[in-house]
């Protein structure tokens, strides 16, 4: 006994489509917003590391900062910087 399909191929070919078109539409339902939730997110790590490299740059200058403090401390004790009316610079007029 042999069993007989009565099926004919092109009707497999069109299952076979029709399969892969639900296949690969669910899969872009799914991975499409999925992979651009996780590009956002790296991007937003990203973003995110860099404030704490900015502050090690910024509190790497503390030294700089505190050496031209006192070089102006000691300018000011020192009276290289001038005190009183100045007759060069304009001002207002009385």
């Amino acid at each position: 006994m042999s069993m007989n399909t009565s099926t004919p191929d092109n009707s497999n070919g069109f299952v076979v489509f029709v399969n892969l078109a639900i296949f690969f539409l669910v899969s872009g339902l799914i991975f499409g917003p999925a992979s651009s939730f996780f590009a956002e997110r790296d991007s937003r790590i990203a973003g995110q590391r860099k404030v704490p490299a900015r502050l090690t740059a910024i509190a790497a200058q503390s030294s700089n900062i505190q050496s031209i403090v006192s070089d102006t401390n000691a300018q000011m004790r020192s009276g290289e910087f001038l005190t009183g009316p100045n007759g060069n610079v304009s001002g207002p007029v009385q």
